[in-house]
């Protein structure tokens, strides 16, 4: 990427800047360390993109979280939310995120430096009975993959409202693989507004660059640097009625782009409104009523007969949304959403379904922490065999604490998909993967703004479908300084 593709987004940062001076904020009670707004994950495997229909909404938005194989290029950790503190919220009957006991000093503006080095022994996502020079034209499926990130944060209170900005820029390069590397220029700002101390709500921006899955990509095109840029725009309010009672409505609008095309998914732009309710006890436990309405179009396709592709659909979400905070130690997250897509000219690529999740924190001390999550979710899959995909997930993620300075983490993820609606007759069972996903690492806090962790994973894909297996080994190392 040119110099000047980032000079103008830092001298733009620089301008808003200049708009909130550098000056202390005295707040009225202790706050946590600032979190980074934006965490760079650059997926190269197996986790297939966020489908169109779902990511419109952030409550539907799960196929962006690690349910499947990826090389995780984490920049911006958010370490105080994988950490706990002494029970000092026990009283309010909530669970406080592990953290190390280094506070990082609070700053207006902070400038990011970082980046990772990551070594994949089958980064292309190959079978193992596949040679690698016969199917992409490489000698090896290994590679080793390194980037560097310069950025600016900023964090400015000032009477009610609230702003928050981040602006990045990451270089990717690969070993082997000249071809896939690229640059990509990303962002994420909010307005944290409030007109009275019970009305307020969001308004937030976030452009997010990646490569393309490689697992379900065709073995031609896995050599060709694929990019997906997405683009959310949203509007948020919560209006505080009476008596725990809120009136909660939204609006937003997300684009998502491939450089070069995705077969199973496509581009496309959707827009939607979303309406509820919620009631929130004093402890902090809610529940919530949504329900969502969307529009969205596939940008750059006419309707195809003869494949059954569309161009536009509607969607209509109701969901149900619990959050409990069940004592001071443990505290447990519910959400169903029931999701009807209805395309505008093939209703053979229609469908609906129940999706959900359900997850479980318990901090039995200060030092430990255990997630446990079990999800389904549901989202477009364009192929003759199948219009749409169903993901079951169970992941267990223990958390420990061995000094003020280190936690160790591991991780245990199982996915099953099952590939539905078919357009055209199919002789053989329809698809259905499993994937899954083991993960140990050490996340280390040497100086107050320097952050270094390290981790080893397999992760590993079995099918009914020949072709689409594979096996990776995956080591890493990211560093993090901000300043």
């Amino acid at each position: 990427m040119r110099r000047s593709r980032l000079h103008l987004p830092l001298a733009a940062s620089c301008i808003v800047l200049g708009a909130f001076p550098l000056r202390a904020v005295k707040a009225d009670a202790p706050r946590a360390a600032s979190t980074p707004l934006a965490s760079l994950v650059m997926r190269l495997d197996a986790s297939f993109d966020p489908p169109p229909v779902v990511a419109v909404s952030p409550r539907i938005h799960a196929f962006d979280a690690p349910d499947f194989p990826y090389i995780a290029l984490r920049l911006e950790h958010d370490y105080t939310q994988q950490r706990v503190t002494p029970d000092r919220t026990a009283a309010a009957g909530r669970v406080t995120p592990i953290h190390t006991a280094v506070v990082e000093a609070s700053r207006t503006v902070k400038v990011l430096v970082g980046g990772t080095l990551t070594y994949d022994s089958n980064v292309l996502r190959l079978p193992a009975n596949v040679d690698p020079l016969t199917a992409v034209g490489v000698s090896s499926k290994s590679d080793v993959i390194s980037t560097a990130y310069v950025g600016l944060s900023i964090d400015k209170a000032y009477a009610q409202q609230r702003i928050e900005g981040e602006v990045t820029e990451t270089a990717y390069r690969y070993a082997n693989l000249a071809t896939l590397n690229y640059a990509a220029f990303e962002y994420r700002g909010a307005w944290h507004w409030r007109i009275t101390p019970r009305w307020g709500g969001t308004l937030q921006a976030e452009r997010r660059v990646a490569a393309a899955s490689f697992a379900d990509s065709q073995f031609s095109q896995r050599i060709q640097r694929n990019l997906r840029t997405t683009d959310n725009y949203r509007f948020s309010l919560d209006g505080a009625l009476f008596g725990g009672w809120h009136a909660l409505f939204g609006a937003y609008q997300n684009q998502l782009k491939y450089d070069q095309g995705f077969a199973p998914q496509n581009s496309s732009r959707t827009q939607g409104v979303e309406a509820g309710i919620k009631y929130e006890r004093a402890s902090g436990s809610a529940v919530t009523v949504m329900q969502r309405s969307i529009q969205g179009e596939y940008l750059n396709r006419v309707p195809d007969a003869a494949n059954v592709n569309d161009n536009a659909f509607r969607q209509h979400d109701t969901e149900l949304k619990l959050d409990w905070n069940v004592s001071g130690k443990s505290v447990m997250r519910g959400r169903l959403t029931w999701i009807d897509v209805r395309h505008a000219n093939f209703a053979a690529r229609d469908f609906s379904g129940l999706a959900g999740e359900w997850g479980y924190v318990w901090s039995p001390t200060g030092k430990v922490r255990v997630d446990l999550t079990a999800k389904r979710d549901i989202a477009p899959w364009w192929q003759a065999s199948s219009s749409y995909r169903i993901d079951d997930s169970l992941s267990l993620t223990p958390t420990w604490q061995v000094g003020a300075k280190a936690a160790v983490r591991a991780r245990w993820e199982r996915t099953q998909s099952d590939f539905r609606g078919p357009v055209v007759p199919q002789t053989d069972a329809l698809r259905r993967d499993t994937v899954q996903n083991v993960q140990l690492g050490m996340d280390w806090n040497p100086l107050r703004n320097l952050v270094l962790d390290a981790s080893v994973q397999r992760q590993w894909r079995a099918s009914n479908t020949a072709g689409v297996d594979f096996d990776a080994r995956i080591a890493q190392f990211n560093a993090k300084f901000k300043f």
